[in-house]
């Protein structure tokens, strides 16, 4: 109850706002200086993407398909890579995004505890202290799109509303087809996703559920 009592405050929700943008930039401000092993592919690829070839492989007569990679993260890069080639600067729209994901994070607890603030504060606490995704915002690899796609999809789920059956179904398709192709990791978990939307939807709207499944493998193709 003590606990609670003082979990049930705007001051402390503001506090533990401020010491999330401090943690979050203390763990950025520490990685940017390392070098993530998949970097150089993911930057190579990137680079031979603008060329006109998903290969890390090229020799002087033929590009080698890559095998290994999904085209979704190095995409990114590519057209980050048509306006600067300053992987800071990239590093830092990386953080700009993952401030955007604790955002929609924040927004679906607040959604879903029906604006307790005691469960606000909980995941703030949660968040100051998983330094993870910060901490990879600051290299050159997938995690922080994939972590803020995976976000944006349950925020897309249950938060946002009173849209058309068409601007449903397409959204949600999108942003699993976007996950897919991030992470090779992940390549499977769009499919529960959309697993948990299938169920969650069907009830209310089963052409709309039907036409998410269509989209997304459409997309797949």
């Amino acid at each position: 109850m003590i606990i609670s009592k003082y979990l049930d405050s705007l001051f402390i929700n503001k506090l533990l706002i401020i010491i999330n943008l401090i943690s979050a930039s203390i763990a950025f401000g520490l990685s940017s200086m390392t070098t993530f092993p998949d970097a150089g592919n993911y930057i190579l690829l990137a680079e031979n993407i603008l060329n006109g070839n998903f290969s890390s492989d090229c020799n002087a007569n033929i590009c080698l398909p890559d095998s290994v990679r999904t085209p979704g993260y190095p995409l990114i890069l590519s057209l980050f890579f048509i306006f600067s080639k300053n992987l800071f600067l990239m590093k830092l729209i990386q953080l700009i995004f993952y401030f955007l994901t604790l955002w929609l994070g924040y927004k679906i607890v607040i959604k879903i505890s029906h604006k307790n603030i005691i469960a606000a504060n909980v995941f703030l606490i949660f968040t100051a202290v998983n330094i993870q995704i910060p901490y990879y915002s600051g290299t050159i690899s997938t995690e922080t799109f994939t972590t803020f796609f995976v976000t944006l999809f349950f925020y897309n789920l249950y938060v946002v509303q009173k849209r058309s059956f068409a601007q449903d179904a397409l959204s949600s398709s999108l942003i699993l087809a976007a996950i897919y192709y991030l992470r090779p990791g992940f390549l499977l978990f769009p499919f529960i996703l959309l697993g948990l939307s299938f169920f969650k939807i069907f009830k209310l709207n089963p052409k709309q559920a039907l036409a998410q499944i269509l989209l997304f493998i459409c997309m797949l193709l």
